[in-house]
C-alpha cells in the first residue's frame, strides 16, 4: 500500500493539466473533467504538456463522478472556472469519502464561499503565477513557470492544510505555505480583475496595456481602486499590483505572452470569469461604499461585450 497522498484535480484544463503533472511525481494523482475527448485523450495517449515544462503523463481521467468512489482522496484541488464551481463539486461531492482539503487557486474571488457552503471540509486556498493554455484533447501549452505560489488556509488549522502547499512545493512548483495569504490574493486579484477584462477589450494584445498611453493610464486607475478596495479591508498587499505594467512599460520586463484568460474566451465565444473578477470588486467596494467608477465602466464594458458574442453565436446558429 503507498503512503503517498492521493490527490484529485478537478478540471484538467489550463492550470489543473499544468500542475497534475508536477504533483504526479510525488503523489497518486487523478483528474476529473466534463470534457469527454479531453479524458479519452488522457488515458489513450498520456496528458501532454508543452512550453515551460515538457512531458507526457499517464494520469487516470474521469469524466463519469461514479468512477471516483473507488478511491480515498486526501486532498482535492479545484481548479475548473468559477461558474463551474457549484456544479462541478454537486457531481463530485456524493463520491468523495472523509473530509479532504479543498484547495483552490482558481481566478478571482467567491469560490472559497461555494466551498464553504458545500462542505464543512478544510479548505487552502493562494494564488498561483504559473500559465497555462488549453490546446486541445489531452494537450496543455505550459506558458509560464517559475514564479513563487503563496497559499494559506480559508478554513480550518494551519498545521492541518499546510502538508498540501509543501506537496506542491516538493513537485516543482515553489510554494510559500503562510497562515494568512490574503495579501498575495488581493494582489494577484486586482492584477487579474484589471488586466483580464482590459485584455480582452483590446482584443487580445498584451502590449496595448502597456505601450498605449491611454490603455497604460486606464490600467494605472483601475489598479489604483483595486487598491483602495483591499485598504479598506485593511489587507496588506504583498506587492504593488501594478509593478509588473511599470516594468514592461519601461523594458525592463519581457514581453507579455498573452492578454489573459478572458482574451481567449472572448474571442472562442465562451463565458468568461468576470463576475468572480471584475463584477466581484465591483459588489465588494460597494459594501464597504467605496467608489470604483473606472472599475465599474470597464466591468460594465466586458459584460456588454460578452453579451454581444452570445448574441452573435445566435444568430449564426439560426
Amino acid at each position: 500500500m503507498s503512503d503517498k497522498k492521493q490527490i484529485l484535480v478537478i478540471g484538467a484544463g489550463a492550470i489543473g493539466g499544468g500542475v497534475a503533472p508536477f504533483l504526479a511525481r510525488v503523489a497518486g494523482v487523478g483528474v476529473f473533467d466534463v470534457n469527454k475527448a479531453h479524458v479519452e485523450a488522457i488515458n489513450a495517449g498520456g496528458l501532454k504538456v508543452s512550453g515551460a515544462s515538457e512531458s507526457v503523463n499517464r494520469i487516470p481521467a474521469h469524466t463519469d463522478p461514479a468512477e471516483l468512489a473507488r478511491y480515498q482522496f486526501d486532498g482535492v484541488m479545484v481548479s475548473v472556472k468559477g461558474m463551474f464551481t457549484r456544479a462541478a463539486l454537486e457531481g463530485v461531492k456524493p463520491h468523495l469519502k472523509g473530509s479532504p482539503v479543498m484547495f483552490t487557486i482558481q481566478n478571482g474571488l467567491g469560490n472559497v464561499e461555494i466551498l464553504e457552503e458545500m462542505g464543512d471540509w478544510p479548505i487552502l486556498h493562494g494564488i498561483t503565477l504559473e500559465g497555462g493554455r488549453f490546446v486541445g484533447p489531452g494537450e496543455i501549452h505550459h506558458m509560464v513557470h517559475g514564479e513563487e505560489s503563496w497559499v494559506g488556509p480559508a478554513r480550518g488549522e494551519f498545521e492541518a492544510v499546510r502538508w498540501f502547499g509543501d506537496l506542491i512545493s516538493e513537485s516543482g512548483i515553489a510554494t510559500r505555505v503562510v497562515p494568512d495569504a490574503s495579501g498575495a490574493i488581493w494582489s494577484k486579484f486586482i492584477f487579474n480583475s484589471t488586466l483580464n477584462p482590459i485584455g480582452a477589450l483590446v482584443r487580445g494584445v498584451p502590449e496595448a496595456m502597456y505601450q498605449c498611453d491611454e490603455i497604460y493610464q486606464l490600467v494605472d486607475d483601475m489598479m489604483a481602486e483595486g487598491t483602495k478596495v483591499a485598504a479598506a479591508q485593511e489587507i496588506d498587499l504583498l506587492f504593488d499590483p501594478m509593478h509588473m505594467i511599470r516594468d514592461l512599460r519601461a523594458g525592463k520586463a519581457p514581453p507579455l505572452k498573452h492578454a489573459g484568460s478572458m482574451s481567449y474566451d472572448i474571442a472562442e465565444g465562451r463565458a468568461t470569469e468576470i463576475e468572480f473578477l471584475t463584477g466581484y470588486m465591483v459588489r465588494k467596494a460597494e459594501s464597504l461604499g467605496v467608489d470604483i467608477p473606472i472599475t465599474e465602466t470597464v466591468y460594465r464594458l466586458l459584460v456588454g461585450t460578452e453579451f454581444g458574442v452570445r448574441v452573435r453565436q445566435q444568430q449564426k446558429q439560426s
